[in-house]
């Protein structure tokens, strides 16, 4: 999550994109061992750092948002360095609609198979119905267990990053934006 992609920390880079967004707020939830390089990555931004202590970051946020009155949120991964204005504004329009809950999507293009328990393919799977979900979500604070989902346009080049390994077709990513 700190790992730097064009010189920026991708948690900056993340919550940078949030931010220029105009939400009510950007919180960022970690592990207490990591708040002081979280604090100091974040130095000069409006988010708000909060620890979480069993590691499930997502409780303590909501915890902090419903004190705040805050009625919807995007929930963003670090992993997820190139977060688009447009993904986030479609979100925001569908939650703005009455979703209770929604997840950019974009079709799978990789060729997927099934295969047996030895790992012998049996089959090509038809992927036309096949979507791989993105962050942000986003959900009506009350709604973030099990709810429909209505789903938006996501972004091809916001990939789940395996980092530091994928620093370097972030980096590529960044620089044909």
């Amino acid at each position: 999550m700190l790992t730097p992609i064009a010189g920026c920390p991708a948690l900056s880079r993340v919550v940078d994109s949030l931010s220029a967004a105009d939400l009510h707020s950007v919180v960022v939830t970690v592990a207490p061992a990591l708040m002081a390089d979280v604090e100091r990555a974040l130095a000069g931004t409006a988010a708000t750092v909060l620890a979480a202590p069993d590691g499930d970051g997502l409780p303590t946020a909501v915890e902090h948002l419903r004190a705040e009155a805050v009625s919807h949120v995007l929930v963003a991964d670090p992993r997820q360095v190139l977060i688009s204005p447009q993904v986030i504004e479609r979100v925001r329009a569908a939650l703005a609609g009455g979703a209770a809950k929604v997840v950019p999507i974009v079709p799978v293009t990789d060729t997927v198979k099934t295969v047996d328990a030895q790992g012998r393919i049996l089959a090509t799977v038809d992927r036309s119905a096949l979507r791989t979900a993105q962050y942000p979500y986003g959900a009506a604070v009350d709604a973030l267990a099990d709810v429909d989902i209505v789903t938006v346009e996501g972004d091809p080049d916001a990939i789940l990053a395996d980092l530091p390994a994928d620093t370097a077709l972030i980096e590529a990513l960044i620089a044909c934006r």
